[in-house]
């Protein structure tokens, strides 16, 4: 059994024994910009720019996410990427709009390849419009 304090924005959840996990979740101000997130090394990634109605990658698919309209996937790792057929589904669950998803050229075969397996597997449409990015157009 876990107790959950919340200080300072910072959640620390505390089980029995006394061992202690700490998970933060900030806002920070950039350029003007409110960004929350969360970031677990290894476990999952998730910046959020409410403003701009998009996402920085999807991790386990955070309920705060699921809001946005746009997300943008840096890489391939779970971490990054685990929750996006959730991230999909919740929208359609919640009649939004199919969101608009970014991906490295790199990987986008591959994430049309996860969506099938997902479609294959609960008959649902996950509707989507899936962009894949040269990032050679950037440096």
């Amino acid at each position: 059994m876990e107790d959950k304090i919340t200080k300072d924005s910072e959640s620390i959840n505390t089980n029995r024994r006394g061992n202690s996990s700490q998970k933060r979740e900030r806002g920070l101000q950039i350029e003007g910009y409110s960004l929350e997130g969360i970031s677990i090394a290894g476990h999952e990634t998730c910046i959020i720019v409410p403003s701009l109605n998009l996402a920085f990658d999807i991790g386990k698919c955070p309920q705060r996410a699921i809001s946005q309209q746009f997300l943008f996937i840096s890489h391939g790792h779970m971490d990054h990427i685990g929750g996006l057929p959730m991230y999909v589904a919740t929208r359609s669950l919640y009649r939004m709009r199919p969101p608009t998803i970014i991906v490295p050229k790199v990987i986008k075969e591959s994430v049309e390849k996860l969506f099938e397996a997902h479609r294959a597997m609960d008959h649902s449409e996950l509707n989507h419009t899936l962009i894949g990015l040269d990032e050679k157009n950037f440096t």
